[in-house]
């Protein structure tokens, strides 16, 4: 099953990472480790200038999806980049049959941050975003998302 969205104009283009696309002294996170582990899916964000904007790492779990890495370019702070980010990977979990549910752990300063989004902590930084607010996500951002490169 693909689910494609059309508007007008979108926001961000969704591809696959690839190596070249990592500048080491752009991001905080270590990007290229990544690659290197079996199961992991990396996506981007660009704009219409073809710039990066973010980047999220995610990997299939029975009955949801896991974010190992999400990441914003900082010179992109305050547009708004982590509800997309998000939405990729409720959409991947809606795609596996797991109704969009993901989950993820969080910088204890950023947990105020992600429960706006919806997501709620199970365990001291353990948060999970489920069904209702992943769908949310999905409905509220996922049309703005030029989906045709996303297939994980």
């Amino acid at each position: 099953m693909r689910i494609m969205y059309k508007s007008p104009e979108y926001l961000y283009d969704v591809r696959e990472v690839k190596t070249k696309d990592i500048k080491s002294k752009e991001w905080i996170f270590k990007w290229r480790k990544e690659f290197a582990i079996d199961g992991r899916v990396l996506y981007k964000l660009t704009n219409a200038d073809n710039a990066i904007v973010g980047m999220i790492s995610m990997e299939a779990k029975q009955g949801f999806v896991y974010v190992h890495a999400i990441e914003r370019q900082a010179k992109f702070e305050g547009q708004g980049v982590t509800p997309y980010l998000f939405t990729l990977a409720a959409l991947w979990s809606d795609l596996l049959g797991n109704d969009a549910v993901f989950s993820f752990d969080a910088k204890t300063r950023l947990i105020p941050y992600y429960e706006r989004f919806g997501a709620k902590r199970l365990a001291q930084t353990y948060m999970i975003v489920g069904e209702l607010q992943a769908k949310e996500l999905i409905s509220k951002y996922g049309a703005t998302l030029n989906l045709e490169h996303f297939n994980p």
